[in-house]
C-alpha cells in the first residue's frame, strides 16, 4: 500500500509538472529517470570463509591481526558455536580494547603473553591472511622459547595455546 501511495503521489507530482511547463519531454525524462533508478546491480560483498580448524579451538580467543576490518571477520566467525572472543566492534573504539590491542603487538613475547594470560586468553589465532602490513606480520617466525605457550600451524592460521595463569592460592575460610 506503501508504494502504490508513493507512486501516485509521484504521478500527481509529473502530472503538475507536465500542466505547469507543457513540455512533453519533460514528461519522458521524469519517465526514464523513474525506469533507469533500479538500473543495474550492487556489488555484493564477498565474506571471507571460516576458516578450516577454527571450530574446534578452546576459548576465550584472541585473533590476531586486530582491528577495524579483521575484527569484523572475527564477530561474524563468532557465531559458528559462539566461542569467547576477546575482538569486538561498534560504532566507536572502546579505550580499554585499544590499548589492549596496542601491548600485544609483539606477540608472542613475554609481555603479550603475561598480558593475555592475566585476562584468561587460552588459545591466540593468527590468521596469515590479515597479516601483512601489520604488526603481526612476521609473528609466526618469532621465537617462542620460555614463553608458557605451544605454537602450531593449522592451515591459513597460526594457533597458539596459553597456559593458564596460576591463581594465587588463598587461605582457607573459617567457617
Amino acid at each position: 500500500m506503501t508504494s502504490l501511495a508513493l507512486a501516485l503521489l509521484a504521478g500527481a507530482g509529473a502530472q503538475q509538472l507536465a500542466d505547469r511547463f507543457r513540455r512533453p519531454w519533460l514528461i519522458a525524462l521524469l519517465v526514464g529517470v523513474v525506469a533507469l533508478e533500479g538500473y543495474g546491480r550492487m556489488p555484493e560483498p564477498t565474506v571471507p570463509s571460516f576458516p578450516h580448524g577454527q571450530a574446534t579451538l578452546r576459548a576465550p580467543q584472541l585473533h590476531l591481526p586486530a582491528g577495524d576490518r579483521p575484527d569484523t571477520a572475527y564477530l561474524y566467525w563468532s557465531v559458528e558455536q559462539f566461542p569467547k572472543i576477546v575482538n569486538g566492534r561498534g560504532a566507536f573504539v572502546v579505550s580499554a580494547y585499544r590499548k589492549l590491542i596496542d601491548s600485544v603487538e609483539g606477540f608472542p613475547d613475554r609481555p603479550s603473553v603475561a598480558r593475555l594470560r592475566s585476562l584468561g586468553v587460552r588459545v591466540v589465532i593468527l590468521h596469515l591472511a590479515f597479516a601483512r602490513g601489520t604488526a603481526w606480520e612476521n609473528a609466526a617466525q618469532r621465537p617462542i622459547a620460555g614463553l608458557p605457550l605451544s605454537r602450531r600451524r593449522v592451515g591459513n592460521l597460526v594457533v597458539y595455546e596459553l597456559s593458564p595463569a596460576r591463581e594465587p592460592a588463598t587461605a582457607p575460610r573459617s567457617p
